[in-house]
């Protein structure tokens, strides 16, 4: 769960890097820290729980076995069965811990929600195969936990921008995440 934690943090640090021109002196001189801790809140506390009780479900109820039937029903059962309340308690969670009220929770799942769902249905299919076929059941989370980064990378943004602003970056990010991680990250900075 700690892992989880740190996880979420550096994909935060790094989207902030991202916002900042990928600047060490841009960095140094804008971080929020508060925005970075919540993030490690969150993955310690809503992220890790999560998805370590929800793996340990899916194991429960499908069996530990790693054949590709098996393995493409686990996944499944991750994206539509856990990632949509995850995402749903994430963007609340964010802004009740930004001080703001139920309803400021409540607008930022229905703004964020979609547009991080469909991103997570790009990503999580190929690490979840990964992880149900070859990770032990005890290192499953590490496993997620360590792809996260590049998604929370993501989440950070989307938590942060408006729905408006999103809109081309993340037509271009989804396109980049065809070319490979590297594109995707740059696809993520805001347009000038």
């Amino acid at each position: 769960m700690a892992t989880s934690g740190f996880m979420f943090m550096t994909g935060d640090v790094l989207c902030q890097a991202i916002q900042n021109d990928l600047s060490l002196q841009g960095l140094r001189d804008n971080w929020d820290a508060g925005r970075t801790a919540r993030f490690g809140l969150v993955g310690l506390t809503l992220h890790g729980p999560t998805f370590f009780m929800g793996f340990r479900a899916v194991d429960g109820f499908y069996g530990h076995a790693t054949g590709i039937t098996t393995v493409l029903k686990k996944t499944a059962t991750v994206q539509l069965g856990i990632l949509p309340p995850f995402l749903t308690a994430f963007f609340y969670y964010m802004r009740r811990l930004e001080g703001k009220d139920h309803d400021a929770g409540v607008q930022s799942v229905k703004d964020n929600f979609t547009t991080a769902f469909l991103m997570g249905n790009s990503y999580w299919p190929f690490v979840n195969v990964i992880n149900f076929r070859f990770m032990p059941a005890d290192k499953r989370v590490l496993l997620t936990s360590s792809a996260a980064v590049l998604y929370n990378t993501f989440l950070s943004w989307v938590n942060v921008s408006a729905p408006e602003e999103r809109k081309e970056e993340v037509l271009a990010a989804e396109h980049a995440l065809e070319g490979g991680s590297a594109h995707a990250v740059d696809a993520l900075h805001p347009k000038s």
